[in-house]
């Protein structure tokens, strides 16, 4: 064996504790999705006893300012499914939780970088390069997008689901109802394994933070940095239809000393299928 060959491993572990975040990038972090029973209320609380026994993510580390510390705030988030939907819960502590939340926005998909805010993110093909995302303020506004190749960003994509928040005396939590068919994936009868990673922004000293890290250098959808939803047991896909409808009128009139007098009234009905 060659000198060379002989110091590598020295070489590669000196690397390595040069920079903690290619380190952190070695193990891929899992976290197991548990299977629940009975009805879960979306009011933001996590007070339901199935939230108790959900296993937990934690540890989150910083994307900015400070690439690979630890994070300065406590952020723990739990997982779980039946047949309806997946539920996903965050408890977000803060150092006095009322006077540190900050909500800029209550619009869909909203300028999230302005906002205290956490997100989803998870790949139901494993392909690690699509992405959905589901996010949300301490005020509970809905923000989320489709990512495709790494990419593309479909921002304008307004998937059908819930979330409900509630701010404590050092804490604010949020409750996540995400049904079944508005995600993508690949249907088996055998547990799956999906890419998942979770990000918290405390805009109030500007920390983002993600569970499973990534360089800063990339969005929060890139897949090959995401960690892993173990043991998920999907239902088979079902067709998501959406129909908005609407109505709109007009009222077309002259005045009384026109001739002839008009008082024309026209309404329409329509809708849009998606």
């Amino acid at each position: 064996m060659s000198q060379l060959s002989k110091c590598l491993p020295s070489i590669i572990l000196i690397i390595l504790l040069s920079n903690p975040l290619k380190a952190q990038q070695l193990i891929q972090k899992h976290v197991q999705a548990m299977e629940i029973h009975g009805n879960i209320i979306i009011d933001g609380k996590l007070d339901e006893a199935a939230w108790a026994t959900m296993p937990e993510a934690s540890s989150f580390t910083q994307i900015k300012p400070h690439q690979g510390k630890p994070s300065h705030f406590r952020t723990i988030v739990k997982v779980g499914y039946n047949r309806e939907a997946i539920y996903i819960g965050f408890i977000c502590y803060e150092k006095e939780a009322s006077s540190n939340i900050r909500v800029t926005s209550m619009e869909r998909d909203f300028n999230w970088i302005n906002n205290d805010f956490v997100a989803v993110v998870m790949d139901g093909f494993g392909d690690k390069r699509n992405a959905m995302v589901f996010g949300t303020n301490p005020s509970g506004a809905q923000f989320d997008e489709l990512s495709f190749n790494d990419q593309q960003h479909d921002k304008s994509w307004n998937g059908l689901w819930k979330v409900r928040t509630h701010v404590n005396g050092n804490s604010w939590t949020a409750e996540f109802s995400i049904p079944w068919k508005t995600l993508r994936y690949k249907y088996s009868d055998k547990s799956q394994h999906w890419g998942i990673n979770f990000v918290r922004l405390e805009r109030n000293e500007n920390e983002l933070s993600a569970w499973n890290p990534y360089p800063r250098v990339y969005n929060f959808t890139r897949m090959q940095y995401a960690g892993l939803l173990t043991k998920v047991k999907v239902p088979k896909n079902k067709t998501n239809i959406q129909i908005s409808p609407y109505i709109s009128g007009n009222n077309l009139q002259k005045g009384k000393n026109s001739f002839p007098k008009i008082n024309d009234t026209e309404i329409q009905f329509g809708g849009d299928l998606r």
